[in-house]
């Protein structure tokens, strides 16, 4: 599936492209309405029992999600993650995945450390039943931290997960203005800090905000 997030270049015409050569592919344009509105499109539009997101300006190796899928069927889990590539215009660079993350409790006690691996959506492979579980969507905000924002509720509903230590994702630094690389500091900081207060507002909600006050004074 496609989310066209508003796009003022040529890449509505190539999703169209792929819809005509494939009628497996979906594609739906919409304004442009940020990252979170837009996965939260394909969330609402999704139908498999699998979900996975990857941005526009990265790529995956073509059987990650093939061996993700026979790994989450082999544990039995509900999330999987693997390591990725760091594409930089010089040189490339492999983040490998802590297996040891993975104990959950490490998040209650305040010893999980704030990494891309970590908490990105994008190495992930997540059940479609941990987003039903916990009715979760990506809630709207500033284009900073909006995967640890969505990857805390997932973890947080998620029973069980494994790790594959094999650099599937290829995540592209080269591309200079990307949102994140022309964001100016203060614009970063203001919105970690927005993020912080929605992710402290869902343990509210689900009433364990004592449980997971470590977790959130890290975060601050």
């Amino acid at each position: 599936m496609l989310i066209d997030d508003g796009s003022t270049d040529s890449s509505g015409a190539i999703c169209d492209k792929y819809v005509s050569q494939d009628s497996r592919v979906k594609v739906f344009h919409n304004p442009n309405e940020g990252v979170s509105a837009a996965r939260n499109c394909g969330l609402d539009k999704a139908k498999g029992e699998w979900i996975a997101f990857v941005d526009a300006d990265d790529w995956i190796d073509a059987d990650m999600y093939e061996q993700m899928y026979n790994a989450a069927v082999q544990n039995q889990t509900d999330l999987v993650s693997c390591d990725l590539l760091m594409e930089h215009k010089d040189y490339r660079k492999i983040l490998s995945y802590n297996k040891e993350y993975e104990d959950h409790q490490l998040m209650y006690d305040c010893l999980v450390p704030i990494t891309v691996e970590y908490f990105a959506m994008w190495n992930k492979l997540v059940s479609r039943d941990v987003y039903d579980r916990g009715g979760i969507r990506a809630s709207i905000g500033p284009n900073m931290w909006e995967d640890v924002e969505l990857m805390t509720k997932i973890r947080y509903f998620s029973k069980s997960s494994c790790v594959i230590n094999k650099p599937f994702y290829h995540y592209n630094r080269m591309n200079e203005s990307s949102i994140t690389s022309t964001l100016k500091i203060l614009s970063r900081i203001e919105g970690q800090v927005e993020r912080v207060k929605q992710i402290e507002q869902f343990f509210i909600n689900q009433g364990e905000e004592n449980k997971f006050k470590h977790f959130i004074s890290l975060l601050k």
